[in-house]
């Protein structure tokens, strides 16, 4: 942890900077493992370089050409990985600390984040330095030198929070706060400068946080400028100074004061007297030239320098300012202009007070050394606010030197700048106010506390909000990586995260990336939030800030009224390690988010993970964070079919259930491939998604069985059977309860089993219910227990498990029994093709035809059982039954008798027998009877059987050893039509609707 006192007399922790290649070089091996693809790629370029670039190969030159690419690719790969890393390790740390522990394992976060960005821009830096030939393709791809210096304006934005954190933290502010008690106490009035700015930074957090600013702004404008040289100062090439070093001052000016001095014969320096004013001017203009060389002359004298005088003292303030700029030490100053023989302005620059503390970081003599000069630091104010003086770098250097921002202001390039001076301003205002109180000590003995200003922190935010319009600072401010930067130095976070997080909702929407994450979001927010909240290290830095802050109680106000603006954030990172498919870091993400907020993210993501060895790695660590499994298969299916089932009632396909028979000269029959295959892939995925049903745990199979029956009414309703098959084969109820509750409740098993085996299956709890209660309808079960909803009862009862997957059940037969007569019919279709005259091929035909019959029958007889697809769990899903079963019911039955008549003239007649017990089945069953007439198809039913009658007399008539065709004629294979069987003469094809 770094000292509580975060003064810079006694040092802080230093500015991180990006690692040279050497030291990446002796990273860990696992750090520095390329991949194949960097691989080829570096040996590829290396191998262009000795060759000439016109000449190069295509495939070297697209290699080089995507490298770039693969490049940022690896780059942001490492940094969510390694930032995954680092959170995942103090996440666990954190559970067990509070206090003091806490701020210590936040700062050492921050720590760890700075040297993770440090080590990425190291490594670009380590890149750069290709080849022309493949800078220029770079360059093609639009990377530029402004991504570099985002990288390494991350590296340094991790270490300002590293400096800032401590600001914050309850043992500088208690620490503060008992020094306020005694401020004054050790001070007196022979106390060094040095030893009353100890005093002050301890008494102060404010300006300990405005120190940090200020010394991080000093640091990035010395690493970001090239070293200073006078042809980059303005006007200096006008001065006619050349490119050597400055010597002899104002040597035009001196010219004409010596020359009026011989001619005089005046032996010491020239009056200023009004007649000087007619023989003493500058050629240029007339103007009065003055007639002595001090520093001062020009104003006390209101006269003029000569021009090339003036250019050059226009650029010696410019030199001034950027030297205070960049937070030159006094040994720097006195160099500087040493070399320039202008020593007096390095005293000035320091404010002139002899240091030789070697503790004391010299940059800051220049305040510091205001305790003692309270005389030059008010001259500095008043020349500050100065109108007479010839440049505006003149008034910024006295501006920086008293504290006054107007005066620097108009010299101010950059939003660095503007921050730097204001800053420099509002920590110079303090100190102003802790050396009054000092003097007011001396006068007053008794006086003991000293109690600081509050905050001035909204003037930083005043000028943040004011530089997002400025005309000269707006494309700055709009960066994203300043937008960032500006919220850290203006210490308003929670204004930050809130209006990154309302950007968030509405650029998702706006966009379209990741809108399904967020609920939409129209209010109001600046453009640069906007901007941000599209970056992806933006959005990454601002997440993982916003989690490492929350611990500790920063955030409690924003989170208390805005919780779920607050966690877009988190949630726009989670869309970003979709985009990126980084799914092994979701559940660590999610857990950061409400519990409310949990399930839509993860379901809504996790929903196109398909690969099993990906979902069981998703379930495991879903687990270890805490994240409620079964909330999240539920959104996942939920979200998939509900999407799904939108689209299709947008495209006008909702509710349009399927044919599965048609009529072919009056004769019913089963429409060829009626359920086809499945090409649709936004059907494939709503399918592939209920696999995950598979991972819920038994406590919640009653939502399993929902989830399952919604998709299936879904599917039938609409039409969707190819879809409704994949279903019932990916998650097969048999195979799925196994899994899930470790019994096989499927109905067929439910059936076979005796009522004594059923009872002893019970695994505990609710196993108290009798044997015929157990069969009993669910209407009648729910009007016996008591009113919760039946899919929603926890039980580990078998009988209770059973009762509510029936409708499950019953849809998966249904389907299955579509399926077996698609398959029939396509096998009756195909022996038309078969050899005519072959009767090895003709028993072969006629053995599979049977088998293929016998599964008809074994498939169809679930749904003619009493109360098939009529236990329904709740009103609505009675209303969707009814459809299903007046719809699909009375087709599959017809389907199922067209087979059987045709087994009765193709196979045997007992075929024919087995039309008769199903009109009987019929006759006896008032679900299907109800169905029937429900949807007006009673006289179908009717006009089938007579077929099948006349059709079993004719066979009657004429003995079981031949049977006649329809027509009555004889067939190909030999005797009078209609004297028996020709399947070879059956050609049925498909046909419209009828």
């Amino acid at each position: 942890m770094p000292p509580t006192l975060r003064s810079s007399i006694h040092g802080r922790k230093a500015v991180q900077q990006p690692e040279s290649p050497e030291q990446i070089d002796n990273e860990d091996e696992d750090e520095d493992m390329q991949s194949d693809h960097e691989m080829i790629s570096s040996e590829m370029e290396d191998d262009m370089i000795e060759d000439d670039y016109n000449d190069a190969p295509v495939q070297s030159s697209a290699q080089e050409l995507l490298r770039p690419l693969q490049e940022t690719a690896d780059r942001v790969s490492r940094q969510v990985e390694e930032f995954s890393q680092a959170f995942d390790r103090f996440r666990e740390k954190s559970k067990k600390l509070s206090g003091q522990q806490l701020w210590e394992e936040t700062w050492k976060l921050m720590d760890t984040y700075a040297t993770i960005a440090s080590k990425s821009a190291g490594r670009v830096q380590a890149t750069s330095a290709d080849s022309k030939h493949a800078q220029k393709k770079r360059k093609s791809l639009g990377v530029t030198n402004a991504q570099k210096e985002n990288l390494l304006l991350e590296s340094d934005l991790w270490n300002l929070t590293l400096e800032l954190l401590p600001c914050k933290s309850p043992h500088l502010l208690e620490d503060a706060h008992h020094a306020q008690n005694s401020a004054l106490v050790e001070l007196h009035r022979y106390s060094t400068n040095d030893e009353i700015w100890k005093a002050f930074m301890e008494v102060d957090p404010v300006a300990n946080e405005y120190e940090a600013l200020l010394e991080w702004l000093q640091e990035r404008k010395r690493k970001t400028s090239p070293a200073l040289k006078d042809v980059d100062l303005d006007l200096y090439d006008k001065s006619g100074r050349g490119d050597g070093l400055w010597e002899g001052g104002n040597i035009y000016t001196q010219a004409p004061i010596k020359r009026q001095k011989v001619t005089r014969a005046h032996p010491g320096p020239l009056d200023p007297a009004e007649d000087m004013r007619t023989i003493h001017f500058r050629k240029a203009d007339s103007e009065p030239l003055v007639t002595q060389m001090d520093p001062d002359a020009a104003l006390r004298q209101d006269a003029m320098l000569e021009v090339e005088d003036e250019l050059f003292e226009s650029s010696a303030w410019h030199a001034s300012w950027e030297l205070l700029r960049r937070g030159s030490s006094p040994e720097q100053y006195r160099n500087w202009w040493q070399d320039r023989n202008e020593l007096w302005r390095a005293l000035l620059l320091r404010n002139s007070s002899v240091q030789n503390d070697p503790a004391i970081n010299k940059a800051w003599l220049r305040i510091v050394n205001l305790a003692s000069n309270r005389e030059l630091a008010k001259l500095c104010r008043e020349l500050a606010d100065s109108r007479d003086l010839a440049t505006d770098y003149e008034n910024a250097v006295y501006g920086i030197l008293s504290g006054s921002y107007s005066a620097a202001a108009p010299v101010c390039k950059s939003v660095d700048d503007h921050l730097y001076s204001l800053i420099n301003s509002l920590l110079i205002e303090r100190y102003d106010q802790f050396i009054f109180a000092y003097h007011e000590r001396l006068e007053t003995p008794a006086l003991q506390d000293f109690i600081p200003s509050p905050s001035t922190s909204r003037e930083i935010s005043n000028y943040v909000q004011s530089s997002q319009t400025d005309k000269t600072t707006k494309a700055e401010a709009h960066q994203p990586h300043k937008y960032f930067q500006s919220a850290l130095m203006s210490g308003d976070l929670a204004h930050f995260f809130l209006e990154m997080g309302h950007a968030a909702a509405q650029m998702a929407h706006l966009t379209g990336q990741s809108k399904t994450l967020f609920d939409n979001d129209e209010t109001q927010v600046s453009e640069c939030a906007q901007v941000a909240a599209q970056d992806e290290d933006v959005i990454r830095m601002a997440a993982h800030l916003q989690l490492a802050l929350q611990p500790l109680g920063l955030l409690d106000q924003a989170y208390e009224e805005n919780a779920s603006v607050m966690e877009n954030n988190i949630i726009n990172y989670l869309g970003l390690l979709e985009q990126h498919a980084k799914y092994s870091l979701l559940p660590l993400y999610a857990s950061k988010v409400s519990a409310q907020r949990q399930p839509r993210v993860l379901g809504r993501i996790l929903s196109k993970v398909t690969v099993p060895k990906e979902r069981d790695t998703q379930m495991r660590l879903m687990k270890s964070y805490g994240i409620p499994v079964y909330r999240v298969i539920y959104t996942i299916c939920d979200y998939t079919r509900r999407s799904w089932a939108m689209k299709l009632n947008d495209r006008g396909e909702a509710l349009k259930a399927a044919k599965i028979i048609e009529y072919k000269d009056k004769i019913v029959r089963v429409r060829t491939g009626f359920i086809g295959e499945m090409h649709d892939d936004e059907q494939a995925l709503v399918v592939q998604a209920h696999e995950w049903v598979n991972y819920i745990d038994m406590k919640n199979w009653g939502m399993a069985c929902w989830l399952m029956t919604a998709l299936y009414k879904t599917l039938l309703l609409s039409g969707k059977l190819a879809a409704a098959k994949s279903l019932s084969t990916r998650v097969e109820l048999a195979q799925t309860s196994l899994k899930v509750t470790g019994m096989n409740l499927s109905l067929a098993a439910m059936v076979a089993e005796t009522p004594d085996e059923d009872g002893d299956a019970e695994v505990g709890g609710d196993a108290t219910e009798d044997g015929h209660n157990r069969l009993a309808g669910p209407n009648k079960r729910r009007k016996e227990s008591k009113p919760s909803h039946l899919l929603a009862k926890e039980t580990t009862n078998r009988s209770a498990l059973a009762e509510q997957s029936l409708v499950w059940a019953h849809l998966e037969l249904l389907v299955q029994a579509m399926d077996t007569l698609e398959y029939w019919q396509d096998l009756a279709d195909s022996v038309d093709t078969l050899p005519r005259n072959d009767p090895k091929t003709t028993k072969t035909a006629k053995k599979e035809l049977g088998q293929t019959l016998q599964a008809v029958h074994s498939a169809m007889q679930p749904l003619l059982d009493h109360g098939f697809l009529s236990s329904a769990m709740d009103e609505q899903e009675d209303h969707d039954l009814r459809h299903i079963r007046e719809h699909y019911l009375p087709e599959c039955v017809l389907g199922y008798n067209s087979a059987l008549y045709f087994g009765g003239h193709a196979i045997t007649r007992q075929h024919l027998v087995q039309c008769m017990e199903l009109a009987q089945q019929i006759a006896q069953n008032e679900t299907l009877i109800g169905a029937f007439v429900a949807s007006k198809r009673m006289q179908e039913l009717v006009t089938a059987f007579a077929h099948d009658s006349q059709a079993l007399l004719r066979a009657n008539e004429h003995g079981t050893s031949s049977m006649r065709g329809r027509s009555g004629k004889r067939s190909s294979l030999g005797g009078e039509r209609g004297g028996r069987a020709d399947i070879w003469q059956v050609q049925w094809t498909a046909d419209k609707d009828q």
